[in-house]
């Protein structure tokens, strides 16, 4: 009769309190939030972008993810180097990397440096065919032929299975230390600290659950080029709730960097797909739990269909332009050696350049480790070895501001691919690697006081990311007359290698150590 009793008083006491477990139960909400960022123009995996997982099979496991978890309650967001990389998307000007962002869905895209790289035209392009989705209220583009400026917009308001998401974009804060030429200029950039502190009031007001700042800058433990300031912004703001960064390059699968910021960071190449998930509580409007994991672009994903048609009209004019001609070489060139050392990769470009532009002295060096094939050229074997868009810049600067720059380079980049050799004057160095003289190249004496006609790329002229500040420093003054040529490094090679057909590297040792005595 007792038992009876209590199971009897056991089954009110459950029927009482299921109200409230459901609706505890139900009080609990959960989103997620996909993250890729320099994805560099991978479209297809394999040998073509050096194994990369590419966007045709990113676009596979994202539609996977999103379709398993519900598209109401998933946010996709891209951290920018997204339109340069690939030789499709050089091919294309970046636009294959526009018609990739509007095919996958993108929710936010926070361009980075090298979306700029194609120009300011081809970007406002991109920006406007994809509207609200593009975040970077810290960068402002020329609007009209009056060159005023406006700001990209900074911020926007998502609610996702009932959670109000704020995303805040911001890009890289020093694009004037990746970028230079006339087809870039005319923009504006504020630092993310900047932006933050600009906007942060309005996004409060709005009363958001969550927020998110998605940025092109990275997390480092140190950061001598002060370049990132994701460290700085999560003590100064600790209300971020979750970071996604870019630009270094990083795998973050996911840490806690601040008091209360979640960190995640998907690598490069289409390898990674980030994936965040938050747990939230709805009574109390706050996040219980947030987890997160980077999951990897195999080949065992399927190439995305629908994608992949989207697509194929920019595969099929690349391939086109892939088997162009572009000259012919008598022996192979290696990218081995150090530049202005007997590199053989970083002569020829050197040389090119020396050709393009009439200078007496160039800087340059190997922008990786590729080599080119001896025998006949295509516009891609080209491509491997100049990847990027920089333009050709002409200085002048005299011998004893040579010989400052090529201290600089020494002292900040040796021994990396950020290191630029001579070419066309000799260098002699003491056994300290000091610079002691420079003469020409049949051995003629140059006094300090001379002035040389200088060919260089805008990267290195805009301080290749803050590694040359005297440089940019010397370039800068009046009797520089610091000018863009026009012309493509790329571009500028292949008319060299046709103009000159059977081309046989012969590297000279332009930087020359003294005996020592």
């Amino acid at each position: 009769m007792q038992e009876r009793r209590n199971n009897f008083l056991a089954i009110l006491l459950g029927l009482w309190l299921l109200p409230w477990l459901l609706g505890a139960a139900a009080a609990e909400l959960e989103i997620q939030v996909l993250s890729l960022t320099d994805t560099h123009g991978a479209v297809r995996s394999g040998a073509e972008n050096a194994g990369r997982g590419g966007w045709l099979r990113l676009a596979s496991l994202i539609r996977r993810e999103r379709a398993a978890f519900g598209a109401e309650r998933t946010l996709l967001i891209d951290c920018g180097d997204t339109l340069q990389g690939g030789f499709e998307a050089a091919a294309s000007r970046g636009r294959i990397g526009v018609e990739f962002l509007a095919g996958i869905g993108v929710d936010v895209w926070v361009p980075g440096n090298h979306d700029l790289e194609f120009g300011l035209g081809e970007f406002r392009a991109a920006v406007d065919r994809l509207g609200a989705r593009v975040l970077a209220g810290n960068l402002a583009l020329p609007e009209d032929a009056s060159r005023r400026l406006e700001p990209l917009p900074a911020w926007r308001l998502f609610e996702r299975n009932g959670i109000r998401v704020a995303v805040i974009g911001a890009t890289a804060k020093h694009l004037d230390l990746w970028l230079w030429g006339d087809a870039v200029a005319g923009y504006r950039v504020e630092s993310a600290a900047a932006l933050l502190a600009r906007v942060l009031p309005a996004v409060h007001r709005a009363r958001p659950d969550v927020i998110v700042l998605a940025l092109h800058q990275g997390w480092q433990f140190s950061d001598p080029r002060q370049v990132n300031e994701v460290a700085a912004l999560v003590k100064r703001y600790p209300e971020l709730d979750l970071v996604l960064g870019g630009h270094t390059h990083q795998l973050h699968p996911g840490e806690r960097i601040g008091p209360r910021t979640w960190y995640v960071q998907s690598g490069f190449g289409a390898d990674w797909l980030g994936r965040t998930r938050l747990r939230f509580d709805a009574a109390t409007r706050t996040v219980l739990d947030l987890r997160s994991e980077l999951l990897p672009v195999t080949a065992e994903l399927p190439e995305d269909p629908v994608l992949k048609g989207r697509l194929r009209p920019f595969l099929a004019a690349a391939d086109r332009a892939a088997r162009e001609p572009a000259g012919s070489l008598a022996a192979p060139v290696r990218a081995a050696g150090v530049p202005g050392q007997g590199c053989e990769s970083s002569e020829l470009l050197c040389e090119a350049l020396a050709w393009a532009t009439g200078a007496d002295a160039v800087l340059h060096g190997k922008l990786n480790e590729a080599s080119l094939p001896a025998g006949p050229l295509t516009r891609r074997d080209l491509f491997f070895l100049v990847p990027y868009e920089n333009s050709v810049a002409l200085a002048s600067v005299t011998v004893a501001e040579l010989k400052r720059i090529l201290a600089e380079q020494r002292r900040t980049a040796a021994g990396t691919t950020a290191f630029n050799g001579l070419w066309g004057v000799v260098a002699e160095l003491g056994p300290d690697g000091e610079v002691r003289r420079l003469t020409r190249a049949d051995g003629a004496p140059l006094a300090d006081s001379d002035r040389l006609t200088l060919a260089l790329n805008g990267y290195v002229v805009a301080g290749a990311g803050g590694r040359f500040p005297e440089l940019r420093a010397i370039l800068r003054q009046p009797a520089a007359r610091l000018q863009d040529t026009g012309q493509n490094t790329r571009e500028a090679l292949r008319q060299f290698l046709v103009r000159h057909p059977g081309w046989r590297p012969a590297p000279r040792r332009w930087l020359r150590r003294l005996p020592e005595g």
